[in-house]
């Protein structure tokens, strides 16, 4: 595909049901829960685990009994992460305000790179999730993310959420310069 962009990012932001105030003009208003469940449903995810998958801590051996480690399609920075877990993260986070990121992937351009396995999909996103928070003006300590990906269209893509755990900023729109350098 000659001319066409390798990889699409779109960003945005969303008010949850925590926003106190009054909603900016135009803002997108998303739940926390619908959030969740989108991105985790069954005929968009991948929901595969590799066959030599080894469970390694008590985390994960309690996640696999409880939902089946690989029934989800979405992790975050500690692992993989079903929605309801999703849902008591932001509960106790009550984050106001959800940034939104989707990185949809050229098909032709994913094979070349390899990363259309959902495991390698998830090590690019995790290996690159701090450094884009940064890019973006935020402390990595300070955010929830994870991400979800989906195999449902013709490109493959990923759909991340991150919040600050405790708001740190006052205006939710990120600066262009931002947004452009983590582009």
């Amino acid at each position: 595909m000659e001319g066409s962009p390798h990889i699409i990012c779109n960003l945005r932001y969303a008010v949850t049901q925590y926003h106190k105030g009054k909603i900016p003009v135009g803002a997108l208003v998303d739940s926390t829960d619908d959030m969740f469940e989108y991105n985790d449903r069954d005929e968009a995810c991948d929901k595969t685990m590799p066959d030599n998958t080894i469970v390694d801590n008590t985390d994960d051996m309690f996640n696999y009994n409880h939902y089946r480690l690989g029934s989800t399609g979405t992790w975050n920075q500690r692992g993989y992460i079903s929605v309801e877990q999703s849902k008591r993260l932001a509960d106790r986070y009550r984050p106001e305000i959800v940034w939104q990121l989707v990185l949809s992937f050229d098909d032709e351009f994913a094979d070349e790179y390899d990363i259309k396995p959902k495991e390698k999909m998830k090590k690019l996103v995790t290996r690159s999730m701090n450094r884009t928070i940064k890019s973006l003006g935020f402390d990595p300590d300070n955010v929830e993310w994870q991400a979800s990906y989906h195999t449902n269209t013709e490109h493959p893509h990923c759909h991340i959420c991150f919040y600050e755990k405790k708001r740190s900023r006052s205006l939710y729109k990120l600066p262009k310069d931002k947004v452009e350098q983590f582009r």
